[in-house]
């Protein structure tokens, strides 16, 4: 077959070349001068047939702890795992699955490989290292293996995995240099746990000091270690590769490590390799922003290979870490790397592995990250989206996995020597023919395919992701296609500029795959045994007709097969465990597709302990942790209930009785509790543990099951005694709206905890304006803030359904919409603007078929100490729920200015339309001077005793107008009457008393 060549020695001043041509452009300037018209022709050589390797299409992905990382690594159901990777793969425990420091944190190595330069190394990310060690962040070995486990239950086969193994543990052990215990005591760990053992990589990059150890502090060191290690794992399998870390540049500090790995090639298999072209991670001073680099990356990808690695060996690369990024997600970075996995597929003699760094961190990464405050992306985007790096690698993955690859000749403009404007390749998979095609060129290209020799002239589908300019970026939704159609039918086809193009050689009247997709169970859902499990599907099929769906759970078909819509049926499992269940349709053509997800049985289900989510904002007991057992709904380290509280004494969490307190006792590392949570509305809350502790250092940490840590420590302070309760707090945590649940993980153990209290930091406003008084107050239209800020109401969800999404409940009634469905101790606030200080008399519109009677309400003023205006003034039963009456109250006081009222649920059940306030003839403050020039003393006073500045007619009002007491004289004497405010008008004005 015709090969793809590597062009060698391309030297570091064609690449600083490249990089000074590329950077004299504008962002918006394509790099190249090149012709208006360009052509490109690919002859497909049909019979000459190559197996992709499918591992060329593998990326690095985070996060195997947490149950929202687990989430993302399921969606994208990765090709390769490598584990540990990174710089903190040097300083993997495997034991306590953390990283950790080997060795010490400084240590002497010779330096330039000579040896009377001694250096003081200081290892790479102490500070990190120390704090993970510390904090015992997990890496998520265990995470991994439940992945994998699940991977093998529904595709028949676990992850191809890549392993990074710590060069320092054998040594630390104190095993001599012929001796690898650690090695393979790890080795049995991961095959015990029913994980692949094939490729094992010598470390990460220890051609830097900072990423050695004491134990390897020179590349002698390195290589003794790496043949013992190496050795140790053949003993196991003789078929396990091990790879060594080559540098892929010059190094000032190890310049002939190449060389020194080298001498002898028997103790290695492959050799590891990180390129990174554009944005260097290792060396900040190296960020190339020209977008000629990522047009031409293939060529940096030769260079690192020919003049570093294969001068010394030609045993198989794996890059294992890389990336392309001139400038960030962009259309050229995009490009560039597409072309680099042309370039592999073009060479696997010399490509084994390619691991694109990465999937989900800052770097490179295929999915969107948010902005905080401080402009840096450091949290991944939910809902996910992709960036321009993670559509590609769909487009290349969707054509190249699990294909047979196409050998050709391609005629086109060379953009610079060895790098073509256009690169196309032909692949066959599932009997159909598919060509992928970059046109790495800003202009229209016509593009010519043959087929050994003959121009195809029969039908095609003409796909294609394309950018405006070359500094585009593109962030499309996780499930959208980023795939446009062009053309469908025969005739020419024309590449768009700066595009991926997909060309299918056939077309829709092709036969087709039915399409099945299961909507019950779903994926990942827990059942106990004994459930009745509804099993449903929609098929369809688009060239055809649906002859059956078959539901099988582990194999086993459920009854017979469903010859008609709806596809339903029902499974009851009897016994715990994982299971497989699927949905495979089959068309008329007597073609099938699968759909299949797994669920989990347990003898448990998780479920709120009071049969109802704890509802947020609000406060709840630590002891009032969710049902469900060990492991499920929570974790604890020592069985049974050692606390001396009877208080769910058959549960294995320790709760004792603290200063006549129930408590959770007894915290130690590692353990946690969950709640099942409803919270009201997506904001930023504050939480407050109340707690006692006697150690220096306690501390706990909170996740949300199935997105992560939101709480990364809480510090408990020493209390001085167990029966010392103080509060710690963290505030403005965001929060979702919804039910999902809460975990509360120990990290730093001894202490009780009695309650948590979260509140909202929610700023009210008005809804739909300030409601200017006299006028009508609508009650649907209470202000925006969210429970316990603006609104209180019992139970979740709009009840009514109608008008807004909060909790309160809202339905249609009287003049338009109305509350509804109220409960004692509900209330909603409205902030006004009183024009004057005055007398107001009510008509209040509302309605009330509750047998026995009808409401009750009152109105109250928050911001003036919770004064009552109306005290729950009871609403007679009218004709029934949907026949609204109006009542008037005659006079009420309101002070002028902007303020906040309360409608105060008092009792019973009533739907309230409006309240109209208008002026009041009972006494008006119109004619009296201002407020503030009537003089009393003291005000508020203890006794009811209140003094005029001289003698005077007076007479005191209650808030609601009614006469109280009158007279003449300095002196007030309210001492017989009920600690309320009053108001007292005298001959000079009119003013507030208070009897407290």
């Amino acid at each position: 077959m015709t090969k793809y060549l590597l062009p060698r020695k391309l030297g570091l001043l064609m690449l600083c070349a490249c990089c000074l041509t590329g950077s004299v452009f504008a962002q918006e300037d394509y790099p190249f001068d090149i012709p208006e018209t360009i052509t490109a022709e690919l002859d497909v050589q049909t019979g000459s047939e190559e197996t992709f390797l499918n591992p060329l299409l593998g990326y690095n992905i985070f996060g195997f702890e947490s149950d929202r990382d687990k989430e993302l690594i399921r969606k994208f159901d990765p090709i390769t795992v490598r584990f540990p990777h990174g710089l903190f793969a040097n300083w993997y425990d495997w034991r306590r699955d953390v990283t950790r420091l080997f060795g010490t944190e400084t240590f002497e190595y010779v330096a330039r490989d000579d040896p009377n330069d001694i250096r003081t190394a200081t290892v790479d990310e102490i500070d990190a290292i120390n704090t993970f060690d510390r904090l015992n962040r997990k890496l998520g070995i265990d995470g991994l293996e439940q992945l994998n486990r699940e991977r093998i239950l529904g595709v028949g086969k676990g992850f191809d995995m890549v392993w990074t193994f710590n060069m320092s543990w054998d040594a630390e052990a104190g095993a001599s240099t012929d001796e690898a215990p650690e090695t393979l005591a790890f080795y049995d760990n991961l095959i015990a746990r029913g994980l692949e053992v094939k490729d094992v990589e010598m470390g990460n990059e220890n051609f830097y000091p900072g990423q050695r150890s004491s134990f390897i502090p020179n590349a002698p060191d390195y290589v003794a270690r790496a043949k013992a290690m190496g050795e140790a794992l053949k003993s196991r399998d003789p078929d396990i590769k091990v790879s060594i870390p080559l540098l892929r540049r010059g190094s000032f500090f190890a310049p002939k490590w190449n060389d020194k790995l080298t001498e002898e090639l028997d103790y290695f298999d492959a050799v590891t390799v990180h390129t990174y072209i554009g944005k260097d991670p290792d060396n900040a001073d190296n960020n190339d922003d020209a977008y000629s680099t990522a047009l031409t990356a293939r060529k940096s990808l030769a260079s690192s290979t020919n003049d570093f690695v294969r001068i010394h060996t030609t045993k198989p690369v794996w890059l294992t870490e890389w990336g392309v990024s001139s400038g960030g997600a962009n259309a050229v970075s995009a490009l560039g790397m597409a072309d680099c996995i042309m370039f592999m597929a073009e060479n696997q003699d010399i490509y084994q592995r390619a691991n694109w760094f990465s999937v989900n961190g800052k770097l490179n990464s295929f999915v969107a990250f948010t902005e905080r405050e401080n402009g840096s992306k450091d949290q991944v985007k939910y809902p996910l989206e992709k960036t321009a790096y993670g559509l590609t690698h769909d487009i290349l993955q969707s054509v190249l996995a699990n294909s047979v690859l196409l050998d050709g000749n391609m005629t086109t403009l060379e953009l610079e020597s060895g790098v073509n404007a256009v690169t196309a390749r032909a692949v066959t998979k599932d009997g159909k023919t598919t060509v992928l095609v970059l046109n790495l060129t800003d202009k229209s290209v016509p593009f010519t395919l043959k087929l050994d020799g003959t121009t195809y002239d029969q039908p095609f589908i003409h796909k294609a992701m394309q950018f405006s300019s070359v500094d585009e970026t593109r962030e499309l939704p996780i499930d959208q296609d980023p795939l446009s159609e062009i053309k469908s039918g025969m005739g020419a086809i024309t590449l768009p500029p700066l595009s991926i193009s997909t060309v299918f050689l056939g077309s829709d009247s092709d036969a087709q795959a039915p399409t099945v997709a299961l909507t019950s169970p779903a994926a990942f859902s827990s059942y106990k045994p004994g459930d009745v499990i509804p099993l449903m599907a929609t098929a369809s099929d688009i060239d055809g007709a649906i002859v059956q769906v078959q539901f099988t759970v582990d194999s086993i078909d459920i009854d017979t097969a469903i010859t008609t819509a709806p596809y339903e049926t029902t499974f009851t499992p009897t016994e715990a465990g994982t299971y497989r269940v699927s949905a495979t349709a089959t068309d008329d053509e007597g073609t099938s597709t699968e759909a299949f997800v797994l669920i989990y049985v347990t003898n448990f289900v998780q479920e709120p302990f009071t049969g109802s989510p704890i509802r947020l904002p609000g406060v709840f007991e630590a002891e009032d942790f969710d049902k469900g057992g060990q492991d499920l709904a929570y974790n604890d380290k020592t069985p049974g209930n050692t606390g001396d509280s009877d208080y769910r004494a058959e549960e294995d969490v320790d709760i004792s009785l603290s200063d006549e307190r129930v408590v959770v006792t007894d915290n130690t590392f590692g353990e946690w509790t969950e709640f099942t949570v409803a919270v009201a509305d997506s904001n930023s809350y504050n939480f407050e543990w109340t707690y006692a502790t006697k150690r220096p250092n306690a501390g706990l940490t909170v996740e949300l099951i199935g997105q992560g840590t939101i709480i990364e420590r809480i510090d408990l302070p020493n209390t001085g005694e167990f029966t010392t309760y103080l509060t710690a707090t963290a505030d403005s945590v965001a929060l979702p709206a919804g039910e999902y649940v809460l975990r509360f993980r120990t990290i730093d153990g001894g202490y009780n905890i009695d309650k948590i209290t979260v509140t909202s930091n929610a700023e009210q406003s008005p809804y739909a304006g300030i409601t200017q008084l006299p006028g009508k107050l609508e009650a649907e239209n209470y202000d925006i803030g969210g429970t316990d800020v603006s609104f209180v109401d019992n139970d979740a969800g709009n009840t009514g359904g109608v008008y807004r999404t909060d909790d309160v409940d809202i339905g249609t009634g009287g003049t338009g919409f109305v509350t509804g469905f109220n409960a004692p101790g509900e209330w909603q606030e409205h902030t006004v603007n009183v024009t004057s200080a005055d007398f107001y008399a009510l008509d209040m519109a509302y309605a009330s078929g509750r047998p026995g009677g009808g409401g009750m309400m009152s109105i109250i003023l928050p911001d003036a100490g919770m004064d009552t205006i109306v005290n729950a003034y009871e609403f007679p039963v009218t004709e029934g729920w949907g026949s609204y009456d109006t009542i008037t109250l005659d006079s009420v006081f309101l002070e002028a200015g902007e303020q906040v009222i309360r409608l105060f649920v008092a009792g019973r059940g009533y739907n309230l339309d409006f309240i109209e306030f208008r002026g009041s003839n009972v006494v008006s403050t119109s004619n009296f001077q201002k407020l503030d020039r009537i003089t009393v003393s003291p005000n508020p006073s203890s006794d009811g005793r209140f003094f005029l500045e001289k003698e005077d007619n007076w007479t005191i009002y209650s808030l609601t107008g009614r006469t109280v007491a009158q007279g003449k004289g300095r002196e007030i004497d309210l001492s017989n009457f009920a600690r309320a405010t009053y108001l007292l008008r005298t001959t000079t004005g009119i003013g507030k008393i208070i009897f407290q």
